[in-house]
Protein backbone atom coordinates (compact mmCIF):
# COMPACT_ATOMS: atom_id res chain seq x y z
CA UNK A 1 0.00 0.00 0.00
CA UNK A 2 1.29 3.46 -0.74
CA UNK A 3 0.19 7.16 -0.17
CA UNK A 4 0.92 8.92 -3.46
CA UNK A 5 1.34 12.34 -3.56
CA UNK A 6 -2.09 14.29 -4.42
CA UNK A 7 -0.37 17.70 -4.16
CA UNK A 8 0.09 19.64 -7.75
CA UNK A 9 2.63 22.00 -6.39
CA UNK A 10 4.84 19.90 -4.94
CA UNK A 11 7.46 16.98 -6.19
CA UNK A 12 6.62 14.77 -2.80
CA UNK A 13 4.03 15.21 -0.48
CA UNK A 14 5.26 14.48 2.62
CA UNK A 15 3.02 12.89 5.85
CA UNK A 16 3.62 12.56 9.33
CA UNK A 17 3.04 10.02 11.04
CA UNK A 18 2.16 9.24 15.50
CA UNK A 19 1.97 5.50 16.43
CA UNK A 20 0.43 4.44 19.54
CA UNK A 21 0.58 1.28 21.47
CA UNK A 22 -2.38 0.54 23.07
CA UNK A 23 -4.50 -1.97 25.54
CA UNK A 24 -7.92 -2.42 25.83
CA UNK A 25 -8.08 -3.74 29.88
CA UNK A 26 -10.54 -4.24 32.39
CA UNK A 27 -11.78 -3.59 34.61
CA UNK A 28 -11.13 0.62 33.47
CA UNK A 29 -9.54 0.58 29.68
CA UNK A 30 -12.65 -1.80 27.66
CA UNK A 31 -15.93 0.03 27.92
CA UNK A 32 -17.01 -1.26 24.06
CA UNK A 33 -18.04 0.99 21.44
CA UNK A 34 -20.43 4.30 21.60
CA UNK A 35 -23.53 2.41 22.53
CA UNK A 36 -22.63 1.69 25.94
CA UNK A 37 -22.34 5.07 26.61
CA UNK A 38 -21.92 4.39 30.00
CA UNK A 39 -18.14 2.52 29.65
CA UNK A 40 -17.36 4.41 25.96
CA UNK A 41 -15.55 7.19 27.43
CA UNK A 42 -13.61 4.17 30.00
CA UNK A 43 -11.40 3.23 26.62
CA UNK A 44 -8.13 4.91 25.53
CA UNK A 45 -8.06 8.61 24.74
CA UNK A 46 -5.52 9.80 22.16
CA UNK A 47 -5.02 13.35 21.81
CA UNK A 48 -4.45 15.03 18.49
CA UNK A 49 -4.33 18.67 16.61
CA UNK A 50 -4.98 19.82 13.54
CA UNK A 51 -3.34 23.60 12.88
CA UNK A 52 -3.17 24.05 9.39
CA UNK A 53 -1.82 27.45 8.38
CA UNK A 54 -2.77 27.39 4.77
CA UNK A 55 -6.10 29.47 3.74
CA UNK A 56 -8.45 26.45 3.60
CA UNK A 57 -8.22 25.38 7.29
CA UNK A 58 -8.11 22.01 7.44
CA UNK A 59 -6.39 18.40 6.74
CA UNK A 60 -6.26 15.41 5.34
CA UNK A 61 -5.95 12.71 8.11
CA UNK A 62 -5.41 8.97 7.40
CA UNK A 63 -6.06 6.95 10.61
CA UNK A 64 -5.18 2.83 10.76
CA UNK A 65 -6.05 0.53 13.76
CA UNK A 66 -4.82 -2.51 14.01
CA UNK A 67 -5.11 -5.42 15.78
CA UNK A 68 -2.80 -8.45 16.92
CA UNK A 69 -3.91 -11.11 14.74
CA UNK A 70 -5.97 -13.77 16.23
CA UNK A 71 -6.53 -16.25 13.75
CA UNK A 72 -3.02 -17.94 13.77
CA UNK A 73 -3.89 -18.64 17.55
CA UNK A 74 -7.43 -20.44 16.44
CA UNK A 75 -9.32 -17.05 17.70
CA UNK A 76 -11.85 -14.50 15.82
CA UNK A 77 -10.50 -11.26 15.67
CA UNK A 78 -12.39 -8.96 18.21
CA UNK A 79 -14.92 -6.28 16.47
CA UNK A 80 -12.70 -3.02 16.52
CA UNK A 81 -13.23 0.54 15.00
CA UNK A 82 -12.90 3.86 16.66
CA UNK A 83 -14.87 7.47 16.86
CA UNK A 84 -12.94 10.84 16.67
CA UNK A 85 -14.55 13.87 18.41
CA UNK A 86 -13.65 17.15 17.90
CA UNK A 87 -12.72 19.05 21.80
CA UNK A 88 -12.39 22.06 23.32
CA UNK A 89 -9.04 24.09 22.33
CA UNK A 90 -7.65 24.07 25.79
CA UNK A 91 -8.59 20.11 26.67
CA UNK A 92 -5.73 18.46 27.91
CA UNK A 93 -7.44 15.44 29.86
CA UNK A 94 -9.76 12.65 29.46
CA UNK A 95 -13.37 12.71 27.92
CA UNK A 96 -16.02 11.48 30.70
CA UNK A 97 -18.93 12.55 28.27
CA UNK A 98 -19.10 11.94 24.56
CA UNK A 99 -19.27 14.73 22.35
CA UNK A 100 -20.48 14.69 19.16
CA UNK A 101 -18.76 12.42 16.24
CA UNK A 102 -17.09 14.25 14.15
CA UNK A 103 -15.87 10.91 12.08
CA UNK A 104 -15.73 7.58 12.77
CA UNK A 105 -14.93 4.25 11.64
CA UNK A 106 -16.81 0.71 11.01
CA UNK A 107 -16.92 -1.47 13.74
CA UNK A 108 -15.68 -4.56 11.87
CA UNK A 109 -13.93 -8.40 12.99
CA UNK A 110 -10.75 -7.33 10.79
CA UNK A 111 -7.31 -7.32 11.50
CA UNK A 112 -7.39 -3.67 10.73
CA UNK A 113 -9.31 -0.64 10.33
CA UNK A 114 -9.28 2.08 8.01
CA UNK A 115 -10.71 5.74 7.71
CA UNK A 116 -9.77 8.69 5.55
CA UNK A 117 -11.04 12.55 6.25
CA UNK A 118 -10.56 15.78 5.84
CA UNK A 119 -10.73 17.79 9.05
CA UNK A 120 -10.88 21.09 10.29
CA UNK A 121 -8.08 23.05 12.33
CA UNK A 122 -9.06 22.16 16.25
CA UNK A 123 -8.75 19.69 18.84
CA UNK A 124 -9.66 16.18 18.56
CA UNK A 125 -9.68 12.81 21.09
CA UNK A 126 -9.72 9.49 19.14
CA UNK A 127 -11.12 6.56 21.24
CA UNK A 128 -10.31 3.10 19.50
CA UNK A 129 -12.71 0.47 21.38
CA UNK A 130 -13.74 -3.25 20.79
CA UNK A 131 -17.25 -3.28 19.87
CA UNK A 132 -18.38 -5.32 22.75
CA UNK A 133 -17.10 -3.23 26.58
CA UNK A 134 -15.04 -5.88 28.87
CA UNK A 135 -13.37 -7.25 25.91
CA UNK A 136 -9.14 -7.58 26.10
CA UNK A 137 -6.68 -6.79 23.46
CA UNK A 138 -3.75 -5.41 22.26
CA UNK A 139 -3.69 -2.64 19.65
CA UNK A 140 -1.97 -0.35 17.26
CA UNK A 141 -3.29 2.95 15.99
CA UNK A 142 -1.70 4.88 13.70
CA UNK A 143 -2.20 8.85 12.60
CA UNK A 144 -1.06 10.13 9.19
CA UNK A 145 -0.96 13.96 8.48
CA UNK A 146 0.60 16.68 6.22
Amino acid sequence: CRIINTSMLTLRKTWKESQIYGKWSKPDRAGGCVNFRETFCLNPQYLFEINNKSDNKSDEVLVNLDQLGLRSLGKDNMTIGFFIMKVEENRRYRLHKCKPRTASSQFINTRSVFLRERLKNGRYIIIPSTYEPNIEGCFVLRIYTD
